[in-house]
């Protein structure tokens, strides 16, 4: 089948895929008080801001 996904992308894809339910887990954490922000110490939402700048502006610079 000249279609089929080989074993190296499906992998791929769902590291990519698991890394972006990471991201998005750490921004609900970060940004809704509702999941917790009040457990989050001031330096672990900084730092978890600080993250999400950097992959911001990683993402720019990559695909810009």
């Amino acid at each position: 089948d000249p279609f089929a996904i080989t074993d190296a992308v499906k992998l791929r894809l769902y590291l990519a895929r698991m890394k972006a339910v990471e991201a998005l887990a750490l921004a609900r954490a970060a940004d809704d008080p509702a999941a917790g922000d009040d457990d989050l110490t001031d330096t672990v939402r900084q730092r978890l801001l600080l993250a999400r700048t950097n992959a911001v502006q990683a993402h720019r610079t990559k695909f810009s």
